[in-house]
């Protein structure tokens, strides 16, 4: 770490350790005792047992760099992708994508280039809803910073975020898999499952019938 301190990471989060026996280390989440995640290792580092149900979003630790284009505009690369300064915040500032409004793609990146990330994308349908995606599940706004599962009539799952898209509830289990949604060339999307028109039957083929 930065502070120079040892680290173990694993499945994105970060962890100190705890304790150690003879045979294995217990390695807690750095937000402990908040969040109780821990791993277990052994002097290998294979991992014995673990709980990695965290109740926090994590730091996504990525570099991000800014370069100069043949127009002379400053720009953000990040993942192959250009971005263009929106507006500063308070904690860091938010670039979104050059072709934006087109595409809703965005960063947030603090003064060191660091990218700060919640696992939060809110994307536009073709029937014009907007949803928020978290962890492969949709939810609809319900107000400034309270969205529900948009399976409205089986799931009651909610969620919460902070202006800095942070969430700051975790929302329960499912009670169903999650829906899919399909990006299109316009930059909108369709759920996978929308039912499409059939072609209309030509009029000289609707009498008649056909076998092999």
């Amino acid at each position: 770490m930065a502070n120079g301190k040892e680290s173990l990471v694993y499945g994105g989060y970060t962890f100190f350790l705890r304790s150690v026996r003879r045979k294995w280390q217990r390695w807690v989440c750095t937000n402990f005792p908040r969040c109780k995640a821990y791993v277990s290792v052994n002097e290998w580092f294979f991992v014995l047992r673990c709980r990695t149900d965290h109740n926090h979003t994590r730091k996504i630790l990525q570099r991000s760099e800014l370069i100069t284009m043949l127009n002379g505009k400053t720009v953000l690369l990040f993942d192959g992708y250009t971005f263009y300064k929106r507006y500063e915040m308070k904690k860091f500032n938010k670039w979104n994508c050059t072709v934006y409004p087109k595409c809703d793609a965005y960063v947030n990146i603090d003064n060191e280039m660091t990218v700060w990330g919640s696992q939060i994308e809110i994307i536009n349908t073709v029937n014009g809803k907007q949803f928020l995606k978290y962890r492969n599940y949709y939810y609809s706004r319900r107000s400034r910073y309270r969205w529900r599962c948009i399976n409205t009539n089986k799931c009651y799952v909610r969620l919460r975020i902070d202006d800095y898209m942070n969430v700051t509830h975790q929302p329960a289990e499912h009670t169903h898999p999650p829906k899919v949604f399909i990006r299109t060339s316009d930059g909108t999307y369709v759920n996978t499952r929308t039912p499409t028109a059939r072609p209309a039957t030509p009029k000289f083929l609707r009498d008649h019938v056909f076998y092999n």
